[in-house]
C-alpha cells in the first residue's frame, strides 16, 4: 500500500511540469497558449543627451508619460501608436544666455520597425525639425562622435591612410589557402569572404571556398601585408593533398577614406563624416590581432539613428523641451516590458524632481519603482531625481510577477521551464535514492531476524574452531 502510494506521489512530481498550469504553478506565470507565445526583443527608450554645456543649465522638473494604448502585434507595426512624451522644464540660474544641443537617440526596434519611425521634438510648444545624425550601435564614444563635425582618425585608420586591395578567385571547388606575415602596429587586415586563423608561428591563414561562391578580398591599411603561401585543396583544414587549380589576383591601391565612401549607401541618409567614424568604430570593435575577419557585414544596419537639435536658454529664464518617442517592449507571450533609461540626466548642473505617469488600460503587473493606480492609469512622483532605469511590465490579465529593478528584468519562460526540469529532476533522484535507501533497509532487518530466530534454534552457523562447543 506504501510503494503505491509513493508511486502515486512520484508520477505526480513527474508530471507536474508537463502541463501549462504545472508550469505556470511553480514559476509565478498564469498559463498560456501556444498561439499567445510570442518572444522579441524591443528596445530601451532613453533621456535625451545634453551637449557639456548642460551643466551651466538646472533641469527643474522632468515629467514622462507614458501613452500604452495597444501592443505591438508582430512585426508589421505601421499602425502602432504606443509612445513616451519626455518634457525637461530647464532653467539658466547664470548671467549669461546659453546655447545648448541636445540629441535624442531614435529606439527604433528592428523586430517592430523598418527603421523609419521619427520622433516628434517642440520647445516650449513650438514644433522643431532636428538632424539626424548615425554613430555605430556598439560604440564607445557617441558623444564624441556627434559633436564632431569632421572625420575622427583612429590608430592607422586615417582619412589619407594608404590600402592595398587584393581580390582573389579560385577557379576550382576547393579551398584556397593564403598565408600572409605582418607588423600589427603597421598594418590591419580587412577581410570579406574568408575564415582566418593564426597558427603556431603566428603567420595569419585565410581560407575562401572557391568555384561559384564570389571572390575573396583583403584590404591591407598601412603597409602591405606579405603573402608567404598560396595552394589549394580539396578540404576546408588545409590538410589533404594541394591541388593544380587555377586562381587570379587582382591588386590595387586606393586610400582609407575613399574605400568607406565607396560603401556609403547612395540614399545619402548617413552623412559622409558620420559613416566614416560608424566605419572606423566597427573594425576598432571587431579588430583581432590588427584582423577583422568580416568588413564585408558592415552596412547601414551597423548604425544607431539620432536627432541632433539646438536652443538657446536664456539667462535668468526657462525653457520647456519636449519629445515624443515610439515605444518598443520586450515581449515575452503574453508579458510586455518597457525600459527608459534616465542616466543622461546627470549631464545637467542640477535636477529637481520627476512625475511619471503610464496611461493604459491594461495591468501593470511588475516594476522597478512603486506606482499608484488611479483613473487611466498609473503614477509616480518624488522631490529628487532617481537615477537608473525606470523598468515596468504591462499585460491584458491581471497576471502576477514578481517585482524587479534596474538590476534584473525578471526570468523568462525558457529560464524557468530550465529551473523547473531541474528541481524535478533532483525530486526524482531523490525519490530514487530514498526508495534503494529503505529497500536496503528493510533487507538488512529481514536478515537480523532470521539470524536471531535460528540462535533461538541452537542452529548458530559454523564460524570455525572458536565458534565449535
Amino acid at each position: 500500500m506504501r510503494g503505491s502510494r509513493a508511486k502515486r506521489s512520484l508520477w505526480l512530481l513527474c508530471a507536474l511540469p508537463l502541463s501549462a498550469a504545472g508550469l505556470a504553478a511553480v514559476s509565478g506565470d498564469p498559463a498560456r497558449t501556444a498561439s499567445a507565445a510570442r518572444y522579441t526583443v524591443g528596445a530601451a527608450a532613453s533621456d535625451a543627451f545634453v551637449s557639456e554645456r548642460g551643466s551651466l543649465i538646472e533641469m527643474e522638473r522632468e515629467t514622462l508619460i507614458f501613452r500604452v494604448s495597444e501592443f505591438p502585434d508582430g512585426p508589421d507595426c505601421s499602425e502602432y501608436r504606443s509612445c513616451v512624451e519626455a518634457n525637461y522644464v530647464l532653467y539658466n540660474p547664470s548671467s549669461e544666455d546659453v546655447p545648448l544641443e541636445m540629441y535624442v537617440p531614435c529606439n527604433t526596434a528592428a523586430y517592430f520597425s523598418d527603421g523609419t519611425a521619427d520622433c516628434s521634438i517642440s520647445l516650449d510648444g513650438a514644433a522643431v525639425s532636428p538632424t539626424l545624425r548615425h554613430t555605430y550601435f556598439a560604440a564607445q564614444r557617441n558623444e564624441e562622435c556627434l559633436r564632431a563635425d569632421s572625420k575622427i582618425e583612429a590608430g592607422l585608420y586615417a582619412e589619407d591612410a594608404p590600402v592595398t586591395v587584393r581580390t582573389y578567385r579560385c577557379n576550382s571547388e576547393g579551398y584556397l589557402h593564403l598565408v600572409f606575415q605582418y607588423v600589427p602596429s603597421e598594418t590591419e587586415l580587412l577581410f570579406c569572404g574568408a575564415k582566418t586563423s593564426f597558427d603556431k608561428t603566428g603567420k595569419l591563414h585565410a581560407v575562401h571556398k572557391g568555384g561559384s561562391d564570389g571572390a575573396m578580398t583583403v584590404y591591407s591599411v598601412g603597409a602591405p601585408a606579405r603573402q608567404t603561401d598560396a595552394y589549394v585543396t580539396e578540404d576546408a583544414a588545409g590538410e589533404g593533398e594541394r591541388m593544380s587549380a587555377m586562381w587570379s589576383l587582382r591588386e590595387e591601391t586606393t586610400t582609407f577614406g575613399a574605400l568607406a565612401e565607396s560603401l556609403r549607401p547612395a540614399d545619402g541618409e548617413i552623412g559622409e563624416a558620420d559613416w566614416f567614424n560608424g566605419c572606423v568604430d566597427y573594425l576598432a570593435a571587431a579588430d583581432k590581432g590588427g584582423v577583422c575577419e568580416a568588413f564585408d557585414a558592415f552596412g547601414a544596419c551597423c548604425f544607431r539613428r539620432w536627432y541632433q537639435y539646438s536652443f538657446v536658454v536664456p539667462h535668468g529664464g526657462r525653457t520647456t523641451s519636449t519629445v515624443v518617442s515610439p515605444l518598443y517592449p520586450d515581449v515575452d507571450g503574453g508579458l510586455y516590458r518597457y525600459k527608459y533609461d534616465l542616466t543622461p540626466a546627470l549631464r545637467w548642473g542640477a535636477f529637481g524632481g520627476i512625475d511619471i505617469r503610464v496611461e493604459t488600460p491594461f495591468r501593470l503587473t511588475g516594476s522597478s519603482w512603486s506606482f499608484t493606480e488611479g483613473e487611466g492609469g498609473y503614477s509616480f512622483s518624488q522631490d529628487y531625481f532617481p537615477l537608473g532605469e525606470l523598468s515596468f511590465s504591462l499585460s491584458e490579465t491581471d497576471a502576477a510577477e514578481l517585482p524587479f529593478s534596474q538590476y534584473h528584468s525578471g526570468a523568462g519562460t525558457v529560464d524557468v521551464l530550465v529551473i523547473v526540469l531541474g528541481v524535478v529532476a533532483g525530486v526524482v533522484i531523490v525519490a530514487v535514492g530514498a526508495a534503494i535507501v529503505v529497500k536496503q533497509r528493510r533487507r538488512a532487518r529481514k536478515r537480523a531476524e532470521q539470524e536471531r530466530g535460528a540462535t533461538e534454534e541452537g542452529k548458530l552457523p559454523d564460524d570455525g574452531e572458536d565458534g565449535k562447543q
